[in-house]
């Protein structure tokens, strides 16, 4: 599920009504933008566990794959599309009083859509 998210979000940074391709123009930020997130590609996920399974000090415990190079938050997802097209975008906050909100009221799937975005950043 991670993997998908993540096949959903980036590449068009979660943007209402996007499809395929990161906003050129303006960006809505759902909270402040600062929490992390971890993005891992999936097959990175896939040889992780392997050398997991080979290795014995990872018997018997919860593995977390939260490499630090691919921890980074919104904000900073943003920052690197803007340094990539060499332009910046405006920003535009949703305090997250109001996404809680948005999240009630809208009805399936918008609400689940919204509720992913938020959990992860």
């Amino acid at each position: 599920m991670q993997a998908q998210i993540h096949r959903l979000f980036l590449p068009t940074l979660s943007q209402p009504g996007a499809t395929s391709t990161p906003p050129r123009d303006k960006v809505i930020i759902l909270g402040d933008g600062n929490p992390e997130a971890v993005f891992n590609k999936e097959d990175d996920n896939g040889t992780y566990t392997i050398k997991a399974v080979d290795d014995p000090r990872t018997w018997n415990k919860i593995l977390y794959n939260r490499p630090p190079q691919n921890t980074c938050s919104f904000n900073e997802i943003v920052s690197l599309w803007e340094k990539k097209i060499g332009k910046t975008l405006e920003k535009i906050s949703v305090p997250e009083e109001r996404v809680l909100k948005n999240i009630q009221e809208a009805s399936v799937p918008p609400n689940f859509l919204l509720s992913v975005s938020d959990a992860k950043l």
